[in-house]
């Protein structure tokens, strides 16, 4: 039996299970991918004396 006629769509249907697992996880509350603290402020130089 050629593995192209089976291996191809099985991989492919694993792809789109996943890619819709990974989006549903994603648009759960508190899973995106934004910072959950504003970035801290650059270090300033001290002025020199």
């Amino acid at each position: 039996m050629n593995p192209a006629k089976w291996l191809f769509p099985m991989f492919a249907a694993l792809l789109v299970i996943a890619l819709a697992v990974h989006v549903y996880a994603f648009s759960l509350p508190g899973n995106a991918w934004t910072p959950d603290a504003p970035a801290a402020p650059a270090a300033v130089e001290a002025p020199a004396q």
